[in-house]
């Protein structure tokens, strides 16, 4: 009997954590245009992403730059974060929302820069 209980505990437990691990965040995501790789971790209840893949060689110093920053979880949402694009020397920072799918296999990202200009790229789970 007890060994029954633990075997169905168990099970509960790993179909728990596998539902979690699959609608979070945190992992490596390829970008709309596929050409860059950004890992998603969370540190101190804060999320951040750094780029970890670039296609083209020319940005391969930029690897390790942090393209998003300080998001707090809000449901299947992200917010309160900046969002920066390394590619193209920006050196200003745009506001950002981060909304993740009901499979967790996508990743909205949006940026405001100066509350006027909006982009939106779909990312997608690797």
């Amino acid at each position: 009997m007890n060994i029954k209980f633990i075997t169905s505990l168990t099970l509960c437990f790993l179909s728990f954590y596998s539902l979690v691990a699959q609608t979070s965040i945190i992992g490596v995501w390829l970008v709309a245009d596929k050409d860059a790789k950004i890992e998603i971790f969370k540190e101190s209840n804060l999320y951040f992403g750094k780029v970890v893949y670039f296609k083209d060689k020319k940005y391969d110093k930029k690897i390790g730059a942090f393209v998003l920053q300080n998001f707090s979880e809000n449901s299947n949402k992200y917010v309160g974060g900046t969002i920066f694009d390394p590619r193209h020397n920006h050196d200003h920072l745009a506001t950002g929302e981060l909304t993740l799918s009901e499979d967790g296999k996508k990743l909205t990202v949006k940026g405001t820069l100066f509350y006027v200009f909006t982009k939106t790229e779909i990312w997608t789970k690797i």
